[in-house]
């Protein structure tokens, strides 16, 4: 795993957790009142656009990840000779 891998999993990690007490803020029905119904819904949009980018993030590990392991695959195989 590389130095980009590994930034890129703690990013996911922060963001998971940022995510989750965004969602659990909007959740809680005490705290909603104090807040206006524009910024409710701005908080909303901001928590959709975090859960996109999460899947996204998500998606590009997964390709590092592919990439790695294919690359281990080809280097692990003997050459074969052409004839």
């Amino acid at each position: 795993m590389n130095a980009l891998q590994i930034r890129l999993l703690q990013e996911r990690t922060d963001l998971q957790t940022k995510c989750d007490q965004l969602v659990a803020f909007l959740d809680e029905e005490e705290k909603l009142p104090t807040i206006i119904p524009l910024q409710k819904d701005l908080l909303g949009t901001q928590a959709s656009a975090m859960y996109t980018y999460l899947h996204i993030l998500t998606i590009r590990i997964n390709l590092l990840n592919a990439t790695d392991t294919s690359e281990e695959t080809e280097e692990s195989q003997p050459e074969q000779e052409t004839k």
